[in-house]
């Protein structure tokens, strides 16, 4: 997974990239993951009205510091709506790359026509890419899936697609949006379509550490491998070497992202620390008294009270 990975005009230092995750994928989440060796990171996905609108909560997502390389994904179905997202992004922000969201089986989503309805409509996906490639100074991606289920398997379809509207890579996430997140990534379909087109390819699915980053690259040929789930509290999964963290060092690092998201949202301390909690099942978990110590987490409502309950973590007796 070390060297480089050319994305358009990019040359991006590391083949384990961060996946674009809703709810999780804010700047703080972004620079850790960056801090420990991902080579690309994503806000979580966008709406693309709520751009064109410049909706005071949708700029929000938008916050950069020192979470650079960074893309920016997009959600929506209105190709104007992309024109004008994008023509704002690049008159306002240097993200390094933009991904348009073709993928996300959730129903508030799919329902809107956007994420992976658009494999549905492949006329329309086609015309956003189109619209979006010839208007960003950025390279632009697309996120898809498989297809909409096990009988309607279009994503060779949609990557030629991509690669003919002008998208610098693609990434494909071996399953359908009706599997969503069950059942099993089926690589197989990873490689053929990098063999099908001549953009890289990044693999998505199932890659729960660095050795399945390795598979995935190693029986596809893709490009990278963007891992998602199995990142969100183990930000080690990004290092250069296998690394299981002490209990020590899980505490130490949710203290870390709790300080660090109390510095970019410190206007209500109480709010932070609870939406620091969707976290702590994914830090505080491996050791003996971790389920103990998450319980307690979840009735914590300051970081002080938080330090002093996991001093004894950081330094046993």
């Amino acid at each position: 997974m070390d060297g480089e990975f050319k994305l358009g005009n990019l040359t991006l230092r590391g083949k384990t990239l961060a996946a674009p995750l809703a709810g999780i994928s804010d700047l703080v989440y972004r620079e850790i993951c960056l801090e420990h060796g991902a080579g690309l990171t994503y806000t979580e996905m966008i709406s693309t009205a709520g751009l064109a609108r410049q909706n005071r909560k949708t700029l929000g997502y938008l916050a950069t510091r020192r979470d650079r390389p960074a893309g920016v994904q997009l959600f929506g179905k209105n190709p104007e709506e992309f024109a004008r997202a994008v023509d704002f992004l690049a008159e306002n922000t240097d993200f390094a790359c933009i991904d348009i969201n073709m993928g996300c089986p959730v129903r508030k989503v799919v329902s809107s026509g956007s994420g992976a309805a658009l494999m549905q409509n492949l006329p329309l996906a086609r015309e956003i890419i189109e619209i979006t490639a010839a208007k960003s100074p950025a390279p632009v991606t697309v996120k898809f899936r498989l297809g909409w289920d096990a009988r309607n398997l279009n994503f060779l379809e949609l990557g030629k697609i991509a690669e003919q509207a002008g998208a610098a890579a693609v990434t494909l996430h071996a399953r359908t949006r009706q599997q969503a997140y069950t059942g099993q990534a089926d690589w197989s379909k990873i490689k053929e379509l990098a063999a099908a087109v001549r953009i890289p390819v990044i693999g998505n699915g199932d890659v729960k550490n660095r050795a399945d980053a390795g598979a995935l690259l190693a029986q596809t040929g893709c490009a990278a491998a963007m891992i998602g789930r199995a990142a969100i509290g183990n930000p080690w999964i990004f290092e250069t070497e296998d690394i299981e963290p002490s209990p020590q060092q899980r505490a130490a690092m949710y203290l870390e992202h709790t300080r660090r998201l109390l510095q970019y949202k410190p206007d209500n301390e109480h709010k932070t620390i609870a939406e620091m909690r969707k976290f702590a099942a994914r830090y505080i978990n491996g050791f003996t008294g971790a389920a103990e110590l998450r319980r307690k987490i979840n009735v914590i409502s300051g970081y002080a009270a938080l330090e002093k309950l996991l001093r004894g973590v950081l330094n046993p007796a």
